[in-house]
């Protein structure tokens, strides 16, 4: 199975439980970052920066929702092991 496809289906899994709040925690986190209070946007005309620094941000949430999955994965079947033991 290839990366992508491993992601793509952790990305999947997490949007199940809540697509509206991941999206909103993206919108949110993205928007803040990449567009200044004084920005003249609003005409849906963004700047190639503005499209760039999207781009990476969303990216990078992704990233990090999927590093935080699987290590939150990993944990859980260690404290489950670790329970089969006792």
């Amino acid at each position: 199975m290839s990366q992508n496809t491993k992601n793509s289906k952790i990305l999947k899994q997490n949007e199940r439980i809540d697509p509206a709040h991941y999206f909103k925690k993206v919108q949110g986190i993205c928007y803040k970052k990449c567009f200044s209070p004084e920005s003249t946007s609003y005409d849906n005309i963004f700047s190639i920066a503005e499209k760039s620094c999207v781009d990476r941000c969303v990216y990078k949430f992704r990233e990090a929702e999927e590093f935080g999955y699987e290590t939150f994965q990993f944990f859980k079947l260690k404290v489950k092991e670790a329970q089969e033991e006792i």
